[in-house]
């Protein structure tokens, strides 16, 4: 009779390979409160809470179904930060954050580059930069909520 050999799953999968911004982002511990850009498209959202696996910090972005008051709100702010960005800021800050990603490759102009100044002329600083992904830490202002 054939022997069948049976092991619970992991209690964790870990994506193999992660692009290399999601390295950096595990070193930063779970006192982190981070933001994706893009964020709100399906697509970006869910690449995201898929390679969320390979770091412990907190993240706004994500995909479940389920929305907080007033998402709708910060989620139009923070989808185009560049419409007004002092609106996405103000979010940036209400929600505590202490890091934003820019993943520059998804926009097909500069949007990317244009966010990442205007992160760096309020006080932000790249602390990784890997092909288009960088990474920002957002002055230590920007996580006291308002």
């Amino acid at each position: 009779a054939p022997t069948v050999e049976a092991r619970p799953p992991p209690t964790r999968l870990t994506p193999l390979n992660p692009p290399r911004v999601y390295d950096y982002l595990a070193t930063l511990g779970r006192d982190a409160a981070l933001v994706h850009f893009p964020i709100g498209a399906p697509e970006h959202e869910i690449r995201y809470m898929f390679y969320s696996a390979t770091f412990p910090s907190a993240m706004v972005n994500g995909y479940s179904g389920a929305y907080p008051p007033g998402w709708g709100e910060r989620l139009a702010a923070l989808s185009y930060p560049m419409r007004d960005p002092d609106r996405a800021w103000s979010y940036v800050k209400a929600l505590g954050l202490t890091h934003a990603i820019i993943h520059g490759d998804v926009w097909p102009d500069d949007t990317g580059l244009r966010l990442g100044a205007a992160l760096e002329a309020r006080g932000a600083r790249a602390v990784f930069r890997h092909d288009s992904d960088v990474v920002f830490q957002l002055p230590a202002g920007a996580a006291n909520v308002q």
